[in-house]
């Protein structure tokens, strides 16, 4: 059994001291209840600083501080304060700091129907780095090392707001207790090693960016936070995957756009409500790559295997997936074998696992044409090569069952 060490990430602890000014407006009353919010500001205003005095003014407590996609912090409240702080010059706008959950519910057959199986044996992608954004991914705590399927480079947790150097808001650590993170990670890039499964891109270096609980539920303020610290190492993450799922979110879709501006290839899951993917974030950033899933049970098209592990019609749109105009791709996501806990495997299904076949491919895709993105237009050119070397929906090699008008192909690995 092949296993790696996990990076050990030494830091400082800084502490955060909060200014103690004056007071700016009215006083809120201390019985008055508090309520989560997303706080951004204009681009050329310093977060800090106003941040603090935003504390001060409405007797909140602050939470993460946004420096590198967005400008801004969250806060918890009273939500009698929201009209002043909105007021406050350098505030752009505020919006509730949502709930979030993960978009789910021997080797896939998936991968055989994008033609990842085509792969050279062995084939090492460590030279890309994933940003994997969900519940962690697992690592063994006691003897250090990672998933043996795993090539993990740096473990972040999002979850609570701590200042530390090097992890922004956040702070290091941060294992996977769900096993959504490990699964997703799985899919873009487990190692061709023998054991297991294998990625999409087998083997890419993987960045853990814990911003979800371990059961499955979190704020958009964490999700931002690790958004903020994927665009501040830019110049070295090329990819990242969001297989989650939360109501429409300017700010997110604000930060995404800013990380992708930096170079990052940010892909999405589509959500599994059965709805236009435009009413919920990050399905709804424009400068991302959405994914809606496609449930194939035997690896190839025709429509004729009887279903598996979930209940549906082979070779079709996925019953449960998201559609709709701001989709791009779609990528197979039901019945998906891939990494899991404690060194396992397991089958999921869902939007989260079509996103991570397609964050595989962006990584293979750069690596194979040796592109290291730097700007927007970079990753544009991404989505459209994948997008353009997509099997159309109703082509022999397509699929079935999507009728809203927006036909988005089918993911084809050796298209692009």
């Amino acid at each position: 059994m092949r296993t790696r060490n996990v990076a050990k990430l030494a830091a400082v602890v800084m502490v955060f001291s909060i200014i103690q000014a004056g007071p700016v407006g009215a006083s809120v009353p201390p019985q008055a209840q508090s309520e989560r919010f997303i706080v951004v500001l204009e681009d050329d205003v310093e977060p800090r600083g106003l941040a603090n005095m935003a504390a001060n003014t409405t007797g909140g407590q602050l939470g993460f501080i946004y420096e590198n996609s967005i400008k801004g912090f969250s806060i918890e409240m009273p939500a009698a304060a929201v009209n002043g702080l909105r007021n406050m010059p350098g505030v752009a706008f505020i919006e509730p700091d949502a709930q979030v959950t993960v978009a789910a519910q021997t080797e896939s057959t998936g991968y055989d129907r994008i033609d990842a199986d085509l792969n050279p044996s062995g084939a090492d992608y460590s030279g890309v780095d994933i940003a994997v954004i969900d519940t962690g991914i697992w690592y063994d705590t006691t003897a250090g090392v990672s998933h043996e399927d795993l090539k993990l480079r740096w473990i972040t947790d999002c979850t609570s707001a701590i200042l530390y150097p090097l992890f922004g808001s956040c702070a290091p650590g941060g294992v996977d207790g769900n096993g959504h993170g490990t699964h997703v990670a799985g899919i873009a890039a487990a190692c061709d090693n023998g054991v297991g499964s294998r990625g999409v891109a087998p083997c890419a270096t993987l960045w853990s960016f814990k911003a979800i609980n371990d059961d499955g539920t979190g704020f958009l303020g964490s999700i931002l936070a690790a958004v903020d610290l994927v665009a501040a190492n830019a110049d070295e993450i090329e990819v990242a995957n969001m297989s989650l799922t939360l109501t429409q979110s300017q700010a997110l879709d604000d930060a995404i756009d800013a990380a992708v501006a930096a170079g990052v290839v940010f892909v999405v899951a589509a959500g599994n409500d059965s709805h236009d993917a435009g009413l919920s974030s990050p399905a709804s950033a424009d400068s991302a790559i959405t994914v809606s899933s496609v449930t194939d049970y035997d690896g190839i098209p025709g429509g004729l295997a009887q279903a598996t592990c979930y209940s549906d019609v082979d070779d079709q749109l996925a019953a449960y997936s998201n559609f709709g105009p701001k989709i791009d791709i779609a990528a197979p996501g039901t019945c998906i074998y891939s990494t899991w806990l404690n060194n396992t495997y397991n089958t999921a299904t869902g939007t989260s696992m079509a996103s991570p076949t397609v964050a595989g491919a962006a990584a293979r895709y750069l690596h194979d044409n040796a592109i290291d993105p730097t700007t927007a237009a970079d990753v544009a050119a991404v989505r459209d090569a994948l997008v353009n070397g997509g099997m159309p929906q109703n082509g022999e090699c397509g699929f079935a069952g999507d009728t809203d008008g927006y036909p988005e192909p089918l993911l084809f690995l050796n298209g692009a």
